[in-house]
């Protein structure tokens, strides 16, 4: 029986060749995505995948069915896609959108394996998500809708994008190894918690390798703890992934996060949905929505991550600086960047690379001495 498609990916873009997704490079995330997907010769439809993409095996399972699907007489199909508005607003406000609104197009194109020519049609990839109320203090804000998708699909156009693509990843791993877990399913019944069955089943599940050190005191609820990493006394750990060499000194907690390979989280820290890649050091905090690259460091800064007066956070993208409908954003300290005690950081804010920031009016950015 003809496969009806097969995927050409030839590699992430140069931007992306450094960056990570949970604990892997993005070509070896991709890899992992595609593996089996890619060698069908005799398929009826090529799927290209452009450079900029970010995806994992559950986005390239939606397209392959809705391209086996496709009954039109169309020698090329263009693909969008279709978020509802919690997911739109915290993922893809950033980016340009179709006329009909809410419609995101992706850098991936189908061919027929003929070649025949014809015409182009357009084929609407649906994102699943769950979305649930959040319940903020009034101080803060009105009440408002938060969306976990369960597939990651997007493209790389800003900085933020990996941060955003680790956020859906993490998540999305997660519910698959739920899923697959039976231990979790029954650890769920004796949890005492006032929340769904799925979502106890979530908590109750914990992936933590023979080689890792947990104190007993250490809570760790729907995560995942990677070889020889080192969690300490009344650390909380919850719908995350900390990876191999990470050390949370006693007291940090870690919530929809991934801490990268030997990065250290210092005592009584807070990390919110944020990514940290590889040989991070952060100390005092709390650090929220917001994105440490590799060897970069904050020391007692304040990331703010919201604007008080509800206008638009300002991001820069590949089409210039461009507005982001979500409430919350904090900054992204680009690899080897430090900012020292005293820093204040807007939303949206790019740290450059190797720069120490300082607060210091007269001396904002300081390089180090060669």
């Amino acid at each position: 029986m003809m496969r009806a498609c097969r995927f050409a990916y030839s590699g992430a873009a140069d931007s992306l060749k450094n960056r990570r997704i949970l604990d892997e490079s993005v070509d070896a995330f991709h890899d992992a995505a595609l593996e089996g997907k890619a060698g069908a010769h005799d398929a009826s439809w090529i799927i290209t995948l452009e450079d900029t993409l970010l995806f994992d095996r559950r986005a390239l399972d939606s397209i392959e069915a809705a391209v086996a699907r496709y009954v039109g007489p169309a020698a090329e199909l263009e693909f969008f896609l279709s978020a509802g508005e919690a997911a739109f607003r915290d993922y893809y406000s950033h980016k340009p959108i179709a006329p009909e609104g809410r419609l995101v197009r992706l850098p991936i194109l189908a061919r027929r394996a003929s070649g025949e020519k014809g015409v182009r049609d357009r084929i609407v990839i649906a994102l699943p998500e769950y979305c649930h109320d959040i319940h903020a203090p009034a101080g803060l804000c009105p009440p408002f809708q938060m969306s976990l998708p369960r597939m990651l699909l997007t493209y790389h156009s800003s900085e933020f994008d990996i941060l955003f693509a680790n956020q859906i990843a993490v998540m999305s791993e997660l519910v698959c190894r739920v899923e697959r877990s039976p231990r979790a399913w029954l650890r769920s019944l004796s949890l005492n918690r006032s929340c769904p069955w799925r979502q106890r089943a979530a908590l109750a599940y914990q992936d933590i390798h023979p080689s890792a050190y947990v104190h007993p005191t250490a809570v760790v609820e729907g995560a995942v703890i990677g070889a020889r990493a080192q969690i300490g006394a009344h650390c909380t750990v919850r719908y995350s992934m900390v990876c191999e060499g990470a050390k949370l000194h006693d007291g940090a907690k870690v919530e929809f996060s991934v801490v990268g390979r030997g990065s250290w989280l210092m005592h009584d820290l807070a990390l919110y949905r944020c990514h940290v890649e590889n040989d991070v050091f952060l100390i005092h905090g709390p650090y929220q929505f917001s994105g440490f690259k590799t060897g970069s460091a904050a020391f007692a800064t304040i990331m703010m991550d919201y604007r008080p007066d509800g206008k638009p956070i300002k991001i820069e993208t590949a089409d210039g600086p461009r507005p982001y409908g979500g409430r919350f954003l904090g900054a992204i300290l680009r690899a080897g960047a430090k900012t020292l005690g005293g820093s204040l950081i807007a939303p949206g804010t790019l740290v450059p690379e190797s720069v120490w920031l300082a607060p210091d009016a007269s001396q904002k950015i300081l390089r180090p001495r060669s």
